[in-house]
């Protein structure tokens, strides 16, 4: 019974029935995208400047591997990833895990079809190499660009490729 309320009220707020009146955590003023994109770039800059060498005993080295192919991937694959990603925050196509979940067995087929042509072929839809970026604050009261840390997220369908 107790699952019950807790779920009743979770779907109240979800379909913005109530609202969960919590802080959103980030002041107004840090919520300027040009701002904190700017100083997300330039610290990104300070990185790829970096100048790294490789130790000279490393140079020449190569894995002795033979020619590299993935295995073809099964509808039992498909659906073993999907039933491990826990986030169900939606990438740039807003399509969360639940939705993908929920139409399962009508996609099915087709995903594991896609994912494997992804495979063999070598390439990734342009689609997926699109992230939604949020910035989360680090402290409990952030000030400045600084106190947030960007978080990425990556269409479900990409994570389903990677892994």
């Amino acid at each position: 019974m107790q699952n019950d309320a807790k779920s009743f009220w979770k779907d109240l707020k979800q379909y913005n029935i109530i609202s969960s009146n919590k802080p959103s955590g980030i002041p107004d003023y840090l919520k300027d995208v040009n701002r904190i994109n700017n100083y997300f770039v330039s610290s990104v800059d300070d990185i790829v400047n970096l100048n790294v060498t490789v130790p000279r005993e490393y140079e020449n080295l190569r894995p002795d591997v033979g020619e590299f192919k993935f295995a073809p991937v099964v509808e039992n694959d498909i659906i073993r990833v999907l039933n491990k990603i826990k986030s169900n925050f939606g990438g740039i196509d807003n399509i969360n895990i639940k939705m993908i979940r929920y139409c399962c067995p009508v996609l099915i087929p087709f995903l594991t079809h896609l994912i494997n042509f992804c495979l063999e072929n070598g390439v990734v839809p342009d689609d997926w190499k699109i992230a939604k970026v949020v910035p989360l604050p680090k402290t409990n009261a952030p000030k400045e660009p600084k106190d947030l840390r960007p978080i990425s997220i990556l269409p479900v369908l990409s994570k389903v490729l990677e892994k």
